[in-house]
């Protein structure tokens, strides 16, 4: 049993800091045509904007996601979420935003919205299998290339 554990070891959901920074923007170079930077990410963890969750696995950080969560207004919002190449169609964003929403939950907070690209299927069959529903549609939101975007909502 142990020796299966160690060559298949346990995804670790876990919050993410600064010193994760590298491995976020590697995941974004690889998943976004627009990624953010380092410097958007640091301004926005040192303003309290943004809280990072992260699935780890053998060290790696393989899956993130980028929220904001305001307490006050009891919304979640999802800037950004990206699972390693190798990793993506195994379930781990569906866990990792699962886990999120909970985290958010916990917190008082009943809904979440988001933006995505209209072309991301996968994306979007993901959010629509977790009771996301698309609630309007933001011409040209994207640039690189240009594409509309479209809004999803999730309450519980």
């Amino acid at each position: 049993m142990a020796d299966t554990y160690l060559q298949n070891p346990q995804p670790v959901f876990r919050i993410l800091t600064e010193n994760d920074l590298d491995s976020v923007l590697e995941l974004e170079r690889e998943s976004f045509s627009t990624p953010w930077t380092q410097e958007q990410y640091t301004l926005l963890l040192k303003a309290g904007a943004c809280r990072l969750f992260g699935v780890e696995e053998a060290g790696a950080i393989v899956a993130y996601a980028a929220v904001s969560m305001v307490k006050a207004a009891g919304e979640l919002e999802i800037y950004n979420i990206a699972v390693r190449s190798d990793k993506r169609r195994q379930g781990l964003g569906r866990e990792l935003l699962a886990a999120v929403i909970r985290a958010a939950s916990g917190l008082g907070i009943n809904r979440a919205v988001l933006e995505v690209r209209e072309s991301n299927v996968a994306a979007i069959a993901l959010y629509e299998s977790l009771g996301f529903s698309q609630v309007g549609k933001r011409r040209n939101y994207y640039t690189g290339p240009e594409e509309d975007a479209l809004v999803y909502e999730y309450s519980w």
